[in-house]
């Protein structure tokens, strides 16, 4: 049976899930980098400048796809490698405990705020540093970061 309430959950996440953002980029300056590389094989992102230095990188996993009205849980999508996508586990175990499918199974229709909260309950289950949204050709990838650091300091 449910014991949490479902807007609650989202609401807090969501209020929580930006007030990491924020920390993410007074610190990191995360949102000014000229370019990144997502590595999704061995779960890393770094952030380049305009001079393709790497100024700052970090652990990641992704929380979901979101494309043309649809979210996609990492592990109904055969793209993401597992070490991208492990830790979601616990998300899903927390959906099955709570009877929330929201949390267990991939659904449409969902628009971009829909999936947005999605990513920051996952971000707070998980005690990820931020939320970082890719867009891809078609979708629009959210990946939560992890142990962000400084490689080189401007």
């Amino acid at each position: 049976m449910t014991t949490v309430d479902l807007d609650t959950l989202i609401a807090d996440a969501r209020v929580e899930g930006q007030r990491r953002m924020d920390v993410a980029r007074r610190q990191f300056d995360l949102g000014t980098w000229s370019r990144f590389d997502l590595d999704l094989t061995v779960a890393t992102i770094s952030f380049r400048d305009d001079a393709g230095l790497v100024r700052v990188s970090a652990d990641l996993q992704v929380a979901g796809t979101w494309s043309r009205g649809s979210w996609m849980w990492p592990w109904d999508n055969e793209s993401v490698p597992f070490g991208a996508r492990s830790r979601l586990d616990a998300v899903r175990a927390f959906g099955r405990a709570q009877e929330l499918d929201l949390f267990v199974d991939s659904f449409e229709p969902c628009d971009e705020g829909e999936a947005w909260s999605m990513a920051a309950v996952a971000a707070a289950q998980l005690d990820a540093a931020c939320i970082y949204r890719v867009p891809r050709p078609r979708a629009l990838l959210f990946l939560l970061l992890f142990d962000l650091r400084w490689v080189l300091r401007a």
